[in-house]
Protein backbone atom coordinates (compact mmCIF):
# COMPACT_ATOMS: atom_id res chain seq x y z
CA UNK A 1 0.00 0.00 0.00
CA UNK A 2 1.33 3.40 -0.94
CA UNK A 3 1.57 6.18 1.67
CA UNK A 4 -1.17 8.84 1.21
CA UNK A 5 0.91 11.76 2.49
CA UNK A 6 4.32 12.79 3.71
CA UNK A 7 5.56 11.08 6.88
CA UNK A 8 4.78 12.88 10.15
CA UNK A 9 7.66 14.14 12.23
CA UNK A 10 6.84 13.54 15.86
CA UNK A 11 10.15 14.68 17.22
CA UNK A 12 8.87 18.24 17.68
CA UNK A 13 6.20 17.06 20.09
CA UNK A 14 8.82 16.02 22.55
CA UNK A 15 9.84 19.68 22.89
CA UNK A 16 6.27 20.87 23.68
CA UNK A 17 5.63 21.78 27.34
CA UNK A 18 1.91 21.73 28.05
CA UNK A 19 2.16 23.71 31.30
CA UNK A 20 3.32 26.74 29.35
CA UNK A 21 -0.01 26.80 27.51
CA UNK A 22 -2.51 26.28 30.37
CA UNK A 23 -1.17 28.67 32.96
CA UNK A 24 -1.70 32.43 32.54
CA UNK A 25 -0.79 35.31 34.78
CA UNK A 26 -3.71 37.77 35.40
CA UNK A 27 -2.14 39.98 37.98
CA UNK A 28 -4.46 43.00 37.32
CA UNK A 29 -7.73 41.06 37.33
CA UNK A 30 -8.56 41.63 41.00
CA UNK A 31 -8.10 45.40 40.68
CA UNK A 32 -10.21 45.44 37.54
CA UNK A 33 -13.08 43.58 39.22
CA UNK A 34 -13.05 45.95 42.20
CA UNK A 35 -13.25 48.98 39.91
CA UNK A 36 -16.50 47.83 38.31
CA UNK A 37 -18.60 48.87 41.33
CA UNK A 38 -17.07 52.34 41.29
CA UNK A 39 -17.84 53.09 37.68
CA UNK A 40 -20.30 55.82 36.68
CA UNK A 41 -22.71 55.30 33.86
CA UNK A 42 -21.65 57.17 30.80
CA UNK A 43 -24.45 59.39 29.50
CA UNK A 44 -24.17 60.08 25.83
CA UNK A 45 -26.26 62.98 24.66
CA UNK A 46 -28.18 62.06 21.57
CA UNK A 47 -28.88 64.66 18.94
CA UNK A 48 -31.96 62.78 17.75
CA UNK A 49 -35.11 64.36 19.16
CA UNK A 50 -38.15 62.66 17.60
CA UNK A 51 -41.45 64.52 17.88
CA UNK A 52 -44.95 63.15 17.62
CA UNK A 53 -48.08 64.89 16.44
CA UNK A 54 -50.19 62.54 18.56
CA UNK A 55 -51.01 63.78 22.05
CA UNK A 56 -52.28 62.22 25.24
CA UNK A 57 -55.12 64.42 26.52
CA UNK A 58 -57.01 64.46 29.82
CA UNK A 59 -60.54 63.05 29.72
CA UNK A 60 -62.14 66.49 30.13
CA UNK A 61 -60.42 67.89 27.04
CA UNK A 62 -61.24 67.16 23.43
CA UNK A 63 -58.46 67.21 20.82
CA UNK A 64 -57.85 70.38 18.90
CA UNK A 65 -57.69 70.32 15.14
CA UNK A 66 -54.84 72.29 13.70
CA UNK A 67 -52.46 71.77 10.83
CA UNK A 68 -50.95 68.33 10.59
CA UNK A 69 -48.86 66.65 7.92
CA UNK A 70 -50.68 64.43 5.47
CA UNK A 71 -48.66 61.44 6.67
CA UNK A 72 -50.34 61.76 10.07
CA UNK A 73 -53.90 62.10 8.74
CA UNK A 74 -55.15 58.56 9.55
CA UNK A 75 -53.59 58.70 13.02
CA UNK A 76 -54.98 62.16 13.82
CA UNK A 77 -58.44 61.15 12.66
CA UNK A 78 -58.25 58.07 14.85
CA UNK A 79 -57.08 60.23 17.75
CA UNK A 80 -60.15 62.47 17.45
CA UNK A 81 -62.56 59.57 16.95
CA UNK A 82 -61.16 57.61 19.90
CA UNK A 83 -61.23 60.66 22.17
CA UNK A 84 -64.88 61.37 21.33
CA UNK A 85 -65.85 57.71 21.76
CA UNK A 86 -64.14 57.34 25.13
CA UNK A 87 -64.26 60.76 26.80
CA UNK A 88 -67.24 62.69 25.43
CA UNK A 89 -69.58 62.18 28.39
CA UNK A 90 -66.83 63.11 30.84
CA UNK A 91 -66.18 66.22 28.77
CA UNK A 92 -69.88 67.15 28.77
CA UNK A 93 -70.22 66.71 32.55
CA UNK A 94 -67.10 68.79 33.13
CA UNK A 95 -68.23 71.75 31.03
CA UNK A 96 -71.80 71.71 32.30
CA UNK A 97 -70.51 71.80 35.87
CA UNK A 98 -68.45 74.87 34.94
CA UNK A 99 -71.47 76.52 33.26
CA UNK A 100 -69.34 77.72 30.35
CA UNK A 101 -70.26 77.80 26.67
CA UNK A 102 -68.47 75.06 24.69
CA UNK A 103 -70.70 75.25 21.58
CA UNK A 104 -68.35 77.48 19.61
CA UNK A 105 -65.41 75.14 20.20
CA UNK A 106 -67.53 72.13 19.26
CA UNK A 107 -68.59 73.82 16.06
CA UNK A 108 -64.99 74.54 15.11
CA UNK A 109 -63.96 70.96 15.91
CA UNK A 110 -66.81 69.52 13.82
CA UNK A 111 -66.08 71.66 10.76
CA UNK A 112 -62.31 71.18 10.89
CA UNK A 113 -62.57 67.43 11.51
CA UNK A 114 -65.19 67.04 8.79
CA UNK A 115 -63.01 68.85 6.25
CA UNK A 116 -60.17 66.39 6.87
CA UNK A 117 -62.23 63.23 7.35
CA UNK A 118 -64.59 63.70 4.39
CA UNK A 119 -61.63 63.89 2.04
CA UNK A 120 -59.71 61.00 3.56
CA UNK A 121 -62.75 58.69 3.85
CA UNK A 122 -64.01 59.39 0.34
CA UNK A 123 -64.82 55.99 -1.18
CA UNK A 124 -64.48 54.29 2.22
CA UNK A 125 -67.99 53.66 3.58
CA UNK A 126 -66.84 52.31 6.94
CA UNK A 127 -64.64 55.31 7.59
CA UNK A 128 -67.35 57.74 6.43
CA UNK A 129 -69.83 56.04 8.77
CA UNK A 130 -67.41 56.43 11.67
CA UNK A 131 -66.99 60.09 10.73
CA UNK A 132 -70.75 60.70 10.79
CA UNK A 133 -71.09 58.91 14.13
CA UNK A 134 -68.32 61.07 15.61
CA UNK A 135 -69.92 64.29 14.34
CA UNK A 136 -73.35 63.25 15.59
CA UNK A 137 -71.95 62.73 19.07
CA UNK A 138 -70.28 66.15 18.98
CA UNK A 139 -73.60 67.72 17.91
CA UNK A 140 -75.27 65.87 20.79
CA UNK A 141 -72.78 67.50 23.17
CA UNK A 142 -73.57 70.92 21.69
CA UNK A 143 -77.31 70.28 22.00
CA UNK A 144 -76.99 69.28 25.66
CA UNK A 145 -74.86 72.35 26.43
CA UNK A 146 -77.28 74.70 24.63
CA UNK A 147 -80.33 73.32 26.45
CA UNK A 148 -78.44 73.71 29.70
CA UNK A 149 -78.13 77.44 28.98
CA UNK A 150 -81.44 77.88 27.10
CA UNK A 151 -84.01 75.40 28.48
CA UNK A 152 -86.63 76.74 26.04
CA UNK A 153 -84.83 74.91 23.23
CA UNK A 154 -85.98 71.56 24.65
CA UNK A 155 -89.55 72.48 23.62
CA UNK A 156 -88.59 72.31 19.93
CA UNK A 157 -88.12 69.24 17.80
CA UNK A 158 -84.46 68.77 16.80
CA UNK A 159 -84.50 68.71 12.98
CA UNK A 160 -81.96 65.89 12.65
CA UNK A 161 -83.08 63.21 10.12
CA UNK A 162 -82.38 60.13 12.26
CA UNK A 163 -83.75 57.83 9.55
CA UNK A 164 -80.46 58.28 7.67
CA UNK A 165 -78.54 56.66 10.51
CA UNK A 166 -79.83 53.25 9.47
CA UNK A 167 -77.44 53.34 6.51
CA UNK A 168 -74.28 53.62 8.62
CA UNK A 169 -71.78 50.76 8.40
CA UNK A 170 -70.45 50.28 11.93
CA UNK A 171 -67.90 47.57 12.52
CA UNK A 172 -68.02 47.11 16.29
CA UNK A 173 -70.60 46.53 19.00
CA UNK A 174 -69.27 49.58 20.85
CA UNK A 175 -70.06 51.85 17.90
CA UNK A 176 -73.53 50.33 17.58
CA UNK A 177 -74.20 51.11 21.24
CA UNK A 178 -73.01 54.68 20.69
CA UNK A 179 -75.46 55.07 17.83
CA UNK A 180 -78.22 53.55 19.94
CA UNK A 181 -77.64 56.14 22.67
CA UNK A 182 -77.97 58.91 20.09
CA UNK A 183 -81.19 57.41 18.74
CA UNK A 184 -82.63 57.21 22.26
CA UNK A 185 -81.65 60.84 22.90
CA UNK A 186 -83.38 62.07 19.75
CA UNK A 187 -86.36 59.80 20.38
CA UNK A 188 -86.81 61.24 23.87
CA UNK A 189 -86.42 64.82 22.61
CA UNK A 190 -89.08 64.46 19.92
CA UNK A 191 -92.09 63.50 22.12
CA UNK A 192 -91.21 66.25 24.58
CA UNK A 193 -91.15 68.79 21.76
CA UNK A 194 -94.33 67.37 20.18
CA UNK A 195 -96.10 67.72 23.52
CA UNK A 196 -95.11 71.39 23.62
CA UNK A 197 -96.65 71.77 20.13
CA UNK A 198 -94.02 74.16 18.81
CA UNK A 199 -93.28 74.93 15.14
CA UNK A 200 -90.14 74.10 13.21
CA UNK A 201 -87.12 75.54 15.02
CA UNK A 202 -85.28 76.57 11.84
CA UNK A 203 -88.23 78.34 10.27
CA UNK A 204 -91.66 79.69 11.28
CA UNK A 205 -90.49 83.31 11.37
CA UNK A 206 -92.92 85.47 13.31
CA UNK A 207 -95.32 82.66 14.20
CA UNK A 208 -96.87 82.75 17.70
CA UNK A 209 -95.07 79.63 18.93
CA UNK A 210 -91.70 80.24 17.28
CA UNK A 211 -88.56 80.18 19.40
CA UNK A 212 -87.80 83.83 18.63
CA UNK A 213 -91.23 85.07 19.71
CA UNK A 214 -91.32 82.91 22.85
CA UNK A 215 -87.85 84.02 23.86
CA UNK A 216 -88.69 87.68 23.20
CA UNK A 217 -91.72 87.53 25.46
CA UNK A 218 -89.59 86.23 28.33
CA UNK A 219 -86.74 88.70 27.80
CA UNK A 220 -86.98 92.18 29.33
CA UNK A 221 -83.72 93.04 27.55
CA UNK A 222 -85.21 92.40 24.09
CA UNK A 223 -88.42 94.19 25.02
CA UNK A 224 -86.42 97.23 26.11
CA UNK A 225 -84.45 97.07 22.84
CA UNK A 226 -87.66 97.08 20.81
CA UNK A 227 -88.96 100.05 22.81
CA UNK A 228 -85.75 102.03 22.16
CA UNK A 229 -85.87 101.30 18.41
CA UNK A 230 -89.50 102.35 18.11
CA UNK A 231 -89.00 105.45 20.27
CA UNK A 232 -86.05 106.53 18.14
CA UNK A 233 -88.00 105.86 14.93
CA UNK A 234 -90.99 107.88 16.20
CA UNK A 235 -88.72 110.79 17.15
CA UNK A 236 -87.05 110.79 13.73
CA UNK A 237 -90.39 110.63 11.97
CA UNK A 238 -91.64 113.63 13.90
CA UNK A 239 -88.40 115.47 13.18
CA UNK A 240 -88.83 114.91 9.43
CA UNK A 241 -92.41 116.16 9.59
CA UNK A 242 -91.32 119.31 11.39
CA UNK A 243 -88.54 119.90 8.86
CA UNK A 244 -90.97 119.56 5.95
CA UNK A 245 -93.52 121.92 7.47
CA UNK A 246 -90.81 124.49 8.16
CA UNK A 247 -89.47 124.25 4.60
CA UNK A 248 -92.96 124.64 3.15
CA UNK A 249 -93.67 127.67 5.30
CA UNK A 250 -90.43 129.41 4.45
CA UNK A 251 -90.81 128.83 0.70
CA UNK A 252 -94.24 130.37 0.65
CA UNK A 253 -95.17 128.61 -2.52
CA UNK A 254 -96.56 125.11 -2.59
CA UNK A 255 -95.05 124.42 -6.02
CA UNK A 256 -91.59 125.12 -4.72
CA UNK A 257 -92.25 123.00 -1.67
CA UNK A 258 -93.31 120.13 -3.86
CA UNK A 259 -90.04 120.37 -5.79
CA UNK A 260 -87.99 119.85 -2.65
CA UNK A 261 -86.28 116.47 -2.16
CA UNK A 262 -88.37 114.45 0.28
CA UNK A 263 -86.58 111.96 2.47
CA UNK A 264 -88.99 109.11 3.17
CA UNK A 265 -89.00 108.18 6.81
CA UNK A 266 -89.19 104.39 6.85
CA UNK A 267 -90.39 102.57 9.94
CA UNK A 268 -87.46 100.21 10.72
CA UNK A 269 -89.38 97.26 12.13
CA UNK A 270 -92.07 95.14 10.43
CA UNK A 271 -95.62 96.37 10.94
CA UNK A 272 -96.75 92.93 12.09
CA UNK A 273 -96.11 92.75 15.84
CA UNK A 274 -94.86 89.15 15.97
CA UNK A 275 -92.57 89.72 12.99
CA UNK A 276 -91.20 92.81 14.75
CA UNK A 277 -90.51 90.76 17.87
CA UNK A 278 -88.75 88.08 15.84
CA UNK A 279 -86.67 90.74 14.08
CA UNK A 280 -85.54 92.21 17.39
CA UNK A 281 -84.65 88.70 18.56
CA UNK A 282 -82.44 88.18 15.51
CA UNK A 283 -80.67 91.45 16.25
CA UNK A 284 -79.65 90.32 19.75
CA UNK A 285 -80.12 86.56 19.80
CA UNK A 286 -78.20 84.61 22.45
CA UNK A 287 -74.80 83.76 21.03
CA UNK A 288 -75.16 80.13 22.10
CA UNK A 289 -78.41 79.78 20.16
CA UNK A 290 -76.89 81.29 17.00
CA UNK A 291 -73.92 78.94 17.29
CA UNK A 292 -76.20 75.92 17.86
CA UNK A 293 -78.39 76.88 14.89
CA UNK A 294 -75.40 77.30 12.55
CA UNK A 295 -73.96 73.99 13.75
CA UNK A 296 -77.27 72.18 13.25
CA UNK A 297 -77.64 73.52 9.71
CA UNK A 298 -74.04 72.51 8.99
CA UNK A 299 -74.78 68.97 10.17
CA UNK A 300 -77.94 68.71 8.07
CA UNK A 301 -76.68 70.35 4.87
CA UNK A 302 -72.91 69.76 4.80
CA UNK A 303 -72.43 66.48 6.67
CA UNK A 304 -75.65 64.56 5.98
CA UNK A 305 -76.06 66.31 2.59
CA UNK A 306 -79.81 66.88 3.00
CA UNK A 307 -81.55 69.33 0.70
CA UNK A 308 -85.03 70.91 0.89
CA UNK A 309 -87.68 69.32 -1.31
CA UNK A 310 -88.90 72.60 -2.77
CA UNK A 311 -86.09 75.13 -2.50
CA UNK A 312 -86.97 78.70 -3.30
CA UNK A 313 -84.63 81.48 -4.32
CA UNK A 314 -85.76 85.03 -3.54
CA UNK A 315 -85.75 87.45 -6.45
CA UNK A 316 -83.93 90.07 -4.43
CA UNK A 317 -82.44 89.97 -0.96
CA UNK A 318 -81.77 92.71 1.54
CA UNK A 319 -80.16 91.46 4.74
CA UNK A 320 -80.90 92.65 8.23
CA UNK A 321 -77.19 92.90 9.02
CA UNK A 322 -76.71 95.55 6.30
CA UNK A 323 -79.92 97.50 7.03
CA UNK A 324 -78.68 100.95 8.06
CA UNK A 325 -81.61 102.16 10.23
CA UNK A 326 -81.14 99.20 12.61
CA UNK A 327 -77.35 98.95 12.57
CA UNK A 328 -76.86 100.84 15.86
CA UNK A 329 -78.87 98.12 17.68
CA UNK A 330 -77.80 95.06 15.71
CA UNK A 331 -75.49 93.07 18.01
CA UNK A 332 -75.52 89.78 16.09
CA UNK A 333 -72.18 88.91 14.52
CA UNK A 334 -72.29 89.09 10.71
CA UNK A 335 -70.22 85.89 10.49
CA UNK A 336 -73.14 83.68 11.52
CA UNK A 337 -74.48 81.49 8.74
CA UNK A 338 -78.17 82.10 9.46
CA UNK A 339 -79.51 85.64 9.31
CA UNK A 340 -82.63 87.47 8.18
CA UNK A 341 -83.18 88.62 4.63
CA UNK A 342 -86.06 90.47 3.00
CA UNK A 343 -87.33 90.74 -0.55
CA UNK A 344 -88.71 94.19 0.17
CA UNK A 345 -86.36 96.92 -0.92
CA UNK A 346 -85.74 99.62 1.69
CA UNK A 347 -87.07 103.02 0.78
CA UNK A 348 -84.58 105.33 -0.95
CA UNK A 349 -84.56 109.10 -1.46
CA UNK A 350 -87.55 110.27 -3.54
CA UNK A 351 -87.08 113.40 -5.63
Amino acid sequence: MEQAGPPLSLNELSKFKIEDNITFSLSDTEAFIKSIAQRKAAVLESRFRPTSELNSLPQNQLPSVRYWSEDYTPFKLLEIESSVAENLQTWIDYHISKADNPVKGLGYLIEAYHAKAASYYSGRPEGASRMILTILELWYAADVATIQELPLLADYNPPIPAVLWQSLLLGSMRDMRRLQRLEIYIRDRVPFADKADKPYILGSFGSPGSFAVKFFRNSTQLQQLKYEIEADAAAKRQEKRDEFRKAKTECGFESKANSLAVFVNEWPLPQHELAAQATVFEMAAPVTFSQWRDLTVYLINDVLLCRPRNPSTPRTTYSLKSYQPLKPWNATKPSFRIHLQSETKPNAVIH
